[in-house]
């Protein structure tokens, strides 16, 4: 028997402008349950790192840095 994940897949299109071919985005959505318990304590303060390995990074145009982690996690840097 496998446990089922707390996560459910979403995938966001978007459409191909100004030379650039049309990009699919991965997003990992927590569940009903898994939103419930996740909400952060008031106190927490920014993150400024991944606690897991950097699985990709993606530099944009408007000077954003978006970074994700093997965790699922995705963080967006100015």
């Amino acid at each position: 028997m496998t446990a089922r994940s707390p996560y459910r897949i979403a995938y966001n299109e978007m459409a191909a402008s100004a030379g650039q071919p049309a990009t699919i985005y991965e997003l990992r959505m927590p569940n009903e349950q898994t939103k419930l318990r996740s909400y952060p304590d008031l106190r927490s303060q920014p993150s400024t790192r991944h606690r897991t390995s950097v699985s990709d990074v993606l530099c944009l145009k408007t000077d954003f840095l978006v970074s994700s982690s093997v965790e699922g996690i995705i963080k967006i840097w100015k």
